[in-house]
């Protein structure tokens, strides 16, 4: 079957099935809104194609061209391939679901209010991807380059990111939830206004990386590097932060409530007006840290490291401390436990008490 062949039965019918294409060059053709089911497309070229509103069900894209292709409200459902080729590809409003799209390569192609639902793309190549509006979601990015992108309002949800490179890259106001990026090296990034709750991120490098006003709540940080950051107004509530390193990082008016910090290397870094409260420090090194008018309340800092750090206006309430180390630390003005605070917390209404006691 010849090229005009497909496009005269596309025009006819709007539908073409369990054929094989393979080898064709459709390259500038208007296929937009043919619906194609479980056709051979291998080594086919649709390189400036316009495939508007086109559906590919069940099809074998392996090798299958699409550069500079133009794909509006294009759909790929069940679709399988290798090597498949979207360089400069113009992608808007695309849906992808329970695609097998192996070492595809998606450089330089534009991706906006894209749906990945459900995709296997590991070892996609996205070196200069451009994306807004798009979202990934339970698939898998294992082992891809997303090395000098540029994505702002993505959503990745539930995504294996293992051995994938990303560093170098700039994502904005993103939301990366219940992912993997354990071992990740992100080194210098920019990741502000940043969603990343939920994400397993142990032995993570981001160290000298934006991550101000960015969200970690619950995430799992044990062994990052997170030295020299810069991480003004950014939320750790319930974060895993042991072992880790935040050497230098400015974490001011930064929330850790309920983190654990336990042998954490904190050393020099800014928590100026941060709130540690109920977090876990133990045997946490806070040495010549910037802790003025940080709140502890309710903190358990058990052999924890002031050395040398500022604790001007510190808040102390109900901290339970033990061999905490203060050597050359500036208290002045620091608070321990409120009394009448302290009475209120402890107090239950009549019945309540009572039934903690026939409880006990």
């Amino acid at each position: 079957m010849t090229a005009q062949e497909v496009l005269a039965l596309a025009h006819e019918h709007g539908e073409i099935s369990e054929i094989d294409l393979s080898g064709l060059d459709l390259s500038g053709l208007d296929l937009a809104e043919t619906e194609f089911i479980s056709v051979a497309f291998r080594n086919t070229f649709f390189g400036d194609a316009c495939l508007d509103r086109v559906s590919f069900e069940k099809c074998d894209l392996s090798g299958a061209i699409f550069r500079k292709a133009r794909l509006l409200e294009t759909s790929f459902s069940e679709c399988f391939g290798e090597h498949i080729d979207f360089h400069g590809a113009d992608c808007d409003d695309v849906e992808m679901e329970k695609c097998v799209f192996l070492h595809a390569d998606f450089s330089e192609a534009v991706m906006f209010s894209c749906s990945i639902d459900n995709c296997d793309l590991a070892g996609a190549n996205m070196q200069g991807l451009s994306t807004d509006k798009t979202s990934f979601s339970e698939s898998s990015l294992q082992g891809a380059v997303l090395a000098h992108t540029h994505m702002d309002r993505m959503e990745f949800s539930t995504v294996d990111l293992k051995d994938a490179v990303m560093q170098p890259c700039r994502y904005s106001r993103s939301m990366f939830e219940d992912c993997d990026l354990s071992g990740q090296n992100l080194s210098g990034s920019s990741l502000s206004q940043m969603n990343f709750s939920g994400c397993n991120m142990s032995g993570i490098n981001i160290s000298s990386s934006e991550l101000e006003y960015s969200l970690f709540t619950e995430s799992n940080l044990t062994d990052a590097n997170l030295s020299n950051v810069r991480a003004a107004n950014s939320n750790w509530q319930n974060a895993v932060l042991v072992r880790a390193e935040l050497e230098g990082g400015v974490f001011t008016n930064a929330l850790f409530m309920g983190a654990d910090l336990s042998l954490a290397r904190c050393a020099g870094a800014d928590f100026y007006g941060s709130s540690f409260v109920q977090s876990t420090c133990l045997a946490t090194d806070m040495s010549a840290c910037r802790c003025c008018y940080c709140d502890f309340s309710h903190a358990e800092l058990r052999e924890t490291v002031f050395t040398g750090s500022n604790c001007l206006g510190a808040r102390m309430h109900a901290a339970k401390e033990s061999r905490v180390q203060w050597d050359g630390a500036n208290r002045l003005f620091m608070s321990g436990t409120d009394a009448e605070l302290a009475r209120a917390e402890s107090w239950f209404p009549p019945e309540a008490a009572n039934a903690r006691s026939l409880d006990d």
